[in-house]
């Protein structure tokens, strides 16, 4: 479905470590489309805001919620960190 780097991984922990945030899961979806594009958003969420429908990711310290009208979409998608401009 979805494969987070190490390096995306590693941050996204470390903001969760630096917000004191437990119990804490990341959405990511497809908000809309711009210029053909898609639009994605990624927020934390409480891990009591699964939705029966969501699917849910084992993304190695921490849980990825994708909601069902975002999954097709979103299959064989990545999610990285790079530092810089």
């Amino acid at each position: 479905m979805v494969t987070i780097s190490d390096q995306a991984r590693s941050r996204i922990l470390g903001l969760m470590k630096a917000e004191k945030r437990d119990h804490v899961a990341l959405r990511f979806g497809v908000q809309g489309r711009h210029g053909g594009e898609f639009v994605y958003r990624l927020a934390f969420v409480e891990e009591s805001d699964r939705a029966a429908t969501d699917v849910v990711v084992d993304a190695g310290g921490f849980q990825l919620y994708v909601d069902a009208d975002s999954a097709p979409s979103l299959e064989g998608a990545s999610i990285d960190y790079v530092e810089g401009p």
